[in-house]
């Protein structure tokens, strides 16, 4: 069984949980993602594209895009099965094409990890959303927030420790809504003292504590985190129904680099957002550069069905790609400033494939020889491509 996945870190972790699964052997899965109509699309594309590769395979297709739509990837060539993501790790049996059940009251997050020992190793600790963003389709696709009980997450910490992971990254569809106390649960892992590094999903900026700032200072947290930002306006925030102002997160990063200066931020960001003006497109772009915020992934909106976005006055493609194209341009000139500060110096970088690894600010170092895996000092001599290069 082969599964192709898309999107997020959290359904790279589900399918490696699906690869446990009693899936058809000769079967090849589809994991979607619906995040952008452009998501969609390559989905759509690279299942088209397999069938006509493998024209007697039998394909399944599962994610939030089946969820979403289970109809239009039914009708494909060659697909035989549309699971929900409920369905995808339960995997029901029974004769009907389609399996998807509504995920309105959330989809419970199974006491699983994946077999597969990774030096960099993805735990998902939650599911779902209970925000209600004008723009995204979550809540129709992962349902209401759930999260798994601590003992549970500190038991496959462990167990995943025990199987090579000297770097575990949080994750979920809104990782730091755990309900049981974030900063608490991320208190206890570390208190295990197994965990060599901790990282996190994308986390939402308002709700995140004091008590979690605090936790910044310990050496075994990666001085790195990536936010749900989106805007940099004020009035485009309020239009997206988020719940953090520009003020209150400059206040977060500030009082962020207070307990660790050494830390890098990184955060998703919509262009051209329905009735976005110039004038609030270049708020968000000075924000991204006055608050040095170095790792983007920018989008150009896009529409979602059966949200209430869809039904604002929209800005002309066009306009959304060029507002992206200069955020990203922005992107990577602070990126290649921050990348800069490292020339000359020695980082600790974790290898995970002989060749290339990551820095504790995330960096991709590149390595000038093959090397073991796992943690080494590194001396970086200069830029690359994509971030680092470094001499052993």
């Amino acid at each position: 069984m082969k599964i192709i996945t898309f999107g997020c870190r959290l359904n790279s972790f589900e399918s490696e949980l699906m690869q446990e699964l009693p899936y058809p052997e000769e079967a090849i899965v589809f994991n979607t993602c619906a995040v952008t109509a452009e998501a969609e699309r390559q989905c759509q594309q690279e299942i088209r594209k397999i069938h006509k590769l493998y024209p007697d395979a039998p394909l399944i297709v599962t994610g939030c895009a089946a969820q979403l739509n289970p109809e239009r990837y039914a009708a494909l060539p060659g697909v035989v099965l549309v699971l929900g993501n409920r369905e995808k790790l339960t995997l029901p049996r029974g004769g009907e094409k389609i399996q998807v059940a509504p995920v309105s009251r959330g989809v419970d997050i199974p006491d699983l990890i994946p077999k597969s020992k990774r030096i960099r190793a993805f735990l998902q600790i939650q599911q779902g959303c209970d925000n209600a963003c004008t723009f995204c389709v979550t809540r129709l696709v992962r349902g209401k927030n759930i999260s798994l009980p601590p003992e549970k997450v500190l038991k496959q910490v462990q167990t995943l420790v025990r199987q090579g992971a000297q770097e575990i990254t949080l994750t979920g569809v809104n990782t730091a809504s755990y309900t049981f106390g974030f900063a608490s649960l991320i208190k206890e892992i570390l208190n295990l003292n197994l965990v060599k590094r901790l990282r996190f999903g994308s986390l939402d900026p308002a709700i995140l504590s004091q008590d979690f700032i605090q936790l910044l200072t310990h050496p075994n947290m990666m001085p790195h985190l990536h936010f749900s930002l989106q805007s940099g306006c004020n009035s485009v925030l309020h239009r997206m129904g988020r719940r953090h102002t520009t003020e209150q997160v400059k206040k977060l990063l500030s009082d962020l680099r207070s307990v660790r200066p050494d830390i890098s931020f990184g955060a998703d960001i919509i262009a051209g957002f329905p009735e976005e003006t110039e004038e609030e497109f270049e708020e968000t772009y000075r924000f991204i550069r006055d608050n040095f915020i170095t790792h983007l992934h920018v989008f150009p909106y896009s529409v979602r069905p059966g949200t209430p976005a869809e039904k604002k006055p929209q800005v002309p493609v066009h306009l959304r790609k060029e507002r992206a194209k200069k955020l990203r341009l922005l992107g990577e000139n602070l990126f290649n400033q921050f990348c800069d500060r490292f020339i000359g110096k020695t980082q600790e970088v974790l290898v995970e494939d002989g060749l290339e690894g990551y820095t504790p600010n995330y960096i991709k170092v590149l390595l000038s020889r093959p090397v073991t895996c796992g943690l080494i000092s590194v001396p970086i001599t200069r830029k690359g491509k994509h971030g680092l290069v470094g001499h052993i």
